[in-house]
């Protein structure tokens, strides 16, 4: 009986590390996801005509836009201007001819590029930012 007794004031026994496991399996599951989404995100460019990615070749990129966009190439770049409206995009090539950086923007400011920072250089940065 006195077992008993000091086992229910005692230590924790296994039931009570249950929910505890439960919420850090799916504290790890929700960063998990958080991290699967941001990659996915971090490689793709919408843009009005469609969507780009690193690693598209050149004939993947011209075929999201078109025919008839009015492209302008400079070796290993090209751009567009009046994609939609005052909007334009500008996209670059490694040697082999895949892309390896894209910005869209309108009039002279760049409103998206990829590749953006990964999750954890974007924490990393916004812990180590000073307050302003």
């Amino acid at each position: 009986m006195a077992a008993a007794a000091c086992r229910r004031e005692g230590a924790m026994s296994r039931s009570g590390w249950k929910w505890p496991a439960v919420g850090l399996v799916s504290l790890l599951l929700v960063l998990l996801g958080a991290h699967l989404a941001w990659e996915w995100h971090r490689v793709r460019l919408h843009t009005p005509k469609g969507t780009i990615r690193i690693g598209m070749t050149r004939e993947e990129a011209e075929a999201v836009f078109g025919e008839n966009s009015a492209w302008h190439w400079r070796r290993d770049w090209f751009w567009t201007e009046n994609m939609h409206g005052d909007e334009w995009v500008s996209a670059a090539f490694d040697p082999d001819g895949h892309l390896d950086r894209a910005a869209v923007g309108r009039d002279k400011q760049v409103t998206s590029r990829i590749p953006r920072p990964s999750l954890l250089q974007l924490v990393r940065s916004w812990l180590t930012s000073k307050g302003e």
